[in-house]
Parts: C-alpha cells; sequence; structure tokens
C-alpha cells in the first residue's frame, strides 16, 4: 500500500522503533500533535496545521505514520495525518485490496 507523497504502509517501522530518534517531533512538545479538549475549533485547526507542517519537513514521517496506522493509532497527528485522514488512508486500502482479491 502506498500512502500519499509515496509513502509505504508496510516494512521495518513496526518493528524497528530506532526511527523515533530521527523524528522531527522529538524537538517540539507533545501538545502539538494531541487534540486538546479545551481548544476551539479554530484552535484546533491552526494547530494541526502547524503539526502537518512540521511532519513535511520530518525525515521519517513514513515510517510514523506506518506505525500509527499499524498499532491502531486513535489520536493525534501521525505521520503529517490525522485520525480522520489515517481512517480514510486505511478504508481506501482496504477497499483496493477487496477489489483486487475479487
Amino acid at each position: 500500500m502506498t500512502a500519499p507523497d509515496g509513502w509505504a504502509l508496510d516494512g521495518p517501522a513496526l518493528d524497528d522503533m530506532g526511527w523515533r530518534q530521527q523524528a522531527r517531533c522529538g524537538e517540539e512538545s507533545a501538545h502539538l500533535f494531541i487534540v486538546d479538549n479545551r481548544e476551539t475549533k479554530n484552535q484546533r485547526a491552526h494547530r494541526e496545521a502547524l503539526a502537518k507542517m512540521l511532519c513535511r519537513s520530518c525525515p521519517v514521517s513514513s515510517k510514523c505514520l506506518e506505525y500509527a496506522i499499524g498499532v491502531g493509532e486513535e489520536q493525534g497527528i501521525w505521520g503529517g495525518l490525522g485520525v480522520a485522514e489515517r481512517e480514510a488512508l486505511i478504508r481506501a486500502r482496504d477497499s483496493r485490496d477487496d477489489r483486487r482479491s475479487a
């Protein structure tokens, strides 16, 4: 399966967590990537846009996304995608897999 920008959604990310040491998010507060129920819709949109911008420049964003999907992460921005975006990616992948096996 290939995600946006050619990210591969299989491979070593689940087995080898060393990629986390190279992640750009390690330089930032975790609050940038996780939902705060006290924030307004506009604050959330701004925070998520900043997080996604950081992810776009991260050298391990594909491994991060792969990890989040692999473990079924249900919160936050991972690999540049929010929860709904990851769920849509999974549905699209499953739909393509279903068509291939039919």
